[in-house]
């Protein structure tokens, strides 16, 4: 988790203790809402209950708001990706496999590396790019040219 967001869960769990029960709207609400109070739950909700576990309502709201056009049920973007694109980021930047795998809660390490380690086209270039005998243009200067002209050199 990065500084950030502990900053901020920090922050949740000690305005926790200021929490007090919030009246509803006719006398049924509010004795749920009272009854259901919570000083214990790091995030809760405007009546300070805690919130259910609606991640993926959450996570589509969110989205929407952040104008993520194919952010919804059955679309390109959804949660899952999230983890992949998660787990993929962090080791392409130097973050160990064995902490990848703690922070996604997998059993194996082989789970971690074979699921979410998806090489992006840049790591597959870099890669290429490493061996002493090749050469590899960047994506931006790269043209389509012929598997002869490659050959040749005169690309």
């Amino acid at each position: 988790m990065c500084d950030e967001v502990m900053a901020i869960i920090c922050q949740k769990h000690q305005e926790a203790s200021f929490r007090h029960p919030v009246d509803g709207y006719w006398p049924e609400q509010t004795r749920r809402q009272h009854e259901n109070f919570s000083k214990d739950h790091v995030f809760a909700t405007r009546a300070n209950t805690p919130m259910k576990n609606n991640l993926l309502n959450r996570f589509y709201t969110v989205c929407k708001k952040a104008d993520i056009a194919d952010a919804v049920p059955g679309a390109a973007v959804d949660i899952h990706g999230m983890r992949v694109s998660f787990a993929t980021l962090a080791l392409e930047s130097g973050g160990t496999p064995k902490a990848v795998q703690e922070i996604l809660g997998h059993s194996t390490l082989d789970m971690t590396m074979k699921v979410y380690n998806r090489a992006r086209s840049e790591s597959k270039r870099t890669a290429v790019g490493a061996l002493p005998f090749a050469t590899v243009t960047t994506p931006e200067k790269r043209d389509v040219i012929s598997i002869e002209e490659a050959r040749k050199g005169t690309a």
